[in-house]
């Protein structure tokens, strides 16, 4: 513990975090809201706090991307946030609601080297196509040593630190103690509307925010630039010192998506125990091929969405396919709630087999007495031939009596069956005493005589 306060309060900062303009170094950062916010669809219902990714540019401190959802910091969140830094922001705003010119918000590139910490997020193998792609640098700082990536830190700080009193459902430090009140019951927010106040803050501080200690230079100076964020990047580019490079947003979304293998099958593409299809794949002819052998491709997806998946034909291009109506009942859910629901059902299924299997064994141990009673009740009475001309005759008899026995009669008491089951066993007794050829025609006749109604 003394090392590491040492590595953040006294070590220098050998890696000055001055580069050579914007775009060349990116810090990405994530923090849990202090707010707590309403369902969208019931805005009596809380549905807790947000997640917020910041990325901000060393050089000139502009905050260039951002992404607010209810997902855990994850991969889901830093892709939002790294691809909202390479939206026209323009664009963005316009989809909440706020129209702004292009000098008011003009990030909208992919940086060289993107800084970061050590978070799950960051240490999978999720980023490497993202860094590849665009030939970006990783720099990950050591474990300890926040001061690396100290810019966005302290803006995740001031973000909601300076409005805290304007944010109805936000939770003061004294929360939890003997008198203070409940915030979480002030909440009026969805995340929409939050969304909206952090799009606010941010084009206050691009646009305004004097950044504190910041090492200007003497052609700074000379050219009476400001430290705050705008200028900055804007001076930066004008000078030929920034390299900023945009790239199609929908590329950049493909590299972003985790990448998995799914197999090609006769029965589609089959991911994640579910089937997907396109017209590309059936063109091709991939599942007449897959009949003499199956064979694995690489997808990307979206783990928000199950609907689609995208296949990999190489040198970056691909083709989305959609689920088969075989899977339809999945269909607008998450990965992740397929999986739950795959597993339940599989834990389900797993009890269900034991009673299955507890029913075979019942079933077996009934059945084998039912034949015990059946083979005792014939005793020696043997079937001495097996002839349709002896078997017309006897099933006559036994249909004759079933019509009996099974005619719908509307009483409260059916006299008429009582009897017919009474006459019925009294008949088949007469009938075992006699042994002639004409045994069942004679009962056949009897019954239809009405000795027996």
């Amino acid at each position: 513990m003394v090392q590491k306060n040492n590595n953040l309060t006294e070590r220098p900062v050998l890696g000055s975090s001055i580069v050579k303009g914007p775009g060349s170094v990116y810090q990405i950062d994530s923090t849990k809201s202090n707010v707590y916010l309403v369902s969208r669809f019931n805005p009596g219902k809380i549905i807790g706090r947000a997640t917020v990714y910041y990325v901000i540019d060393v050089f000139s401190r502009e905050v260039v991307g951002f992404y607010i959802g209810l997902e855990e910091a994850s991969w889901v969140g830093a892709m939002m946030a790294l691809a909202n830094a390479n939206m026209d922001k323009v664009e963005f705003c316009k989809q909440y609601g706020y129209e702004i010119t292009p000098d008011m918000w003009r990030a909208k590139h992919m940086p060289l080297v993107i800084r970061t910490d050590k978070g799950p997020e960051y240490t999978s193998d999720k980023i490497e196509r993202y860094l590849l792609a665009f030939s970006i640098k990783f720099d990950n700082t050591p474990t300890g040593r926040a001061d690396l990536k100290g810019i966005v830190e302290q803006y995740i700080y001031r973000a909601e630190e300076r409005i805290k009193s304007l944010l109805p459902g936000y939770v003061h430090k004294d929360a939890g103690e003997r008198g203070a009140p409940d915030y979480r019951k002030e909440a009026v927010l969805t995340i929409e509307d939050y969304t909206k106040i952090i799009i606010e803050g941010i084009l206050n501080y691009n646009q305004n925010h004097w950044i504190e200690d910041y090492p200007v230079t003497k052609d700074m100076l000379k050219d009476n630039v400001k430290p705050i964020p705008n200028e900055l990047w804007s001076w930066g580019i004008s000078k030929a010192r920034g390299i900023l490079r945009t790239f199609d947003q929908k590329k950049v979304k493909f590299n972003l998506m985790p990448v998995e293998k799914a197999s090609v099958k006769t029965t589609g593409i089959k991911f994640k125990n579910m089937h997907y299809s396109c017209k590309y794949v059936e063109d091709e002819d991939w599942y007449y091929r897959a009949e003499s052998k199956t064979w694995k491709i690489n997808v990307s997806y979206d783990p928000r969405l199950v609907d689609y998946i995208y296949i990999h034909l190489g040198n970056g291009k691909y083709e989305a396919c959609e689920l088969l109506p075989k899977s339809e009942v999945y269909r607008g859910m998450t990965f992740a709630e397929v999986k739950l629901k795959q597993d339940l059902e599989k834990k389900a299924k797993a009890i269900q087999e034991e009673a299955i299997e507890k029913g075979n064994v019942n079933q077996k141990a009934i059945i084998e007495k039912i034949v015990e009673e059946a083979t005792k009740r014939r005793g020696d009475r043997q079937i001495k031939q097996v002839t349709t001309k002896e078997i017309l005759p006897n099933r006559a008899v036994d249909k004759e009596l079933e019509r009996k026995e099974e005619a719908f009669i509307l009483m409260e008491e059916n006299h008429y069956q009582k009897f017919t089951q009474v006459q019925k066993q009294a008949d088949v007794e007469d009938i075992d005493e006699e042994e002639d050829d004409d045994n069942d025609v004679a009962l056949l006749r009897r019954l239809r005589r009405g000795k027996m109604g």
